[in-house]
């Protein structure tokens, strides 16, 4: 059983509204941004089936990411690396200290978050790589990053 955390990168091509009942209306710039996430549990919420079931584009609307992984976005990649503990808000907490990173849309995927995070879905403004960003910040937590551009996770 696959346990971990997963950062989610996704370009928006064009504004998006996300009619989320408890974020109000929220609207979103195009651009690059980040989603950070974990999967603790077992079957379907395993850090497995959890990254794959984020690249389909055919799935039921329940979190607060699938309002946002439609046809107005490209999930472009994942980073991803396993954890026997959550270390989805120590990776937020990271990455919000790049000067390029911003926390977007308060509340945005953290309904359950235990650390007081604005938000789980971050905006990248820099003009640099996003994936050797988040490969460090991983790194920077003695997790070993992984990629998938696909959703199937392998370790290499």
């Amino acid at each position: 059983m696959l346990r971990g955390v997963y950062a989610l990168v996704i370009t928006l091509k064009k504004e998006a509204s996300l009619p989320i009942k408890t974020l109000g209306n929220s609207v979103l710039k195009p651009g690059c941004l980040v989603y950070v996430g974990s999967a603790m549990g077992t079957g379907s919420t395993n850090l497995k089936n959890r990254i794959r079931r984020h690249f389909r584009r055919e799935k039921k609307v329940h979190w607060h990411i699938d309002h946002l992984l439609t046809d107005t976005s490209r999930l472009a990649f994942a980073v991803w690396a396993e954890s026997r503990i959550p270390m989805e808000c120590r990776l937020i907490q990271r990455l919000v200290e790049f000067v390029d990173i911003i926390p977007e849309t308060n509340g945005f995927g953290a309904s359950d978050c235990s650390e007081g995070c604005y938000s789980h879905l971050l905006r990248y403004t820099g003009g640099g790589e996003i994936r050797e960003i988040l490969e460090d910040a991983f790194r920077s937590l003695r997790m070993i990053p992984y990629v998938t551009l696909d959703g199937f996770l392998e370790a290499s």
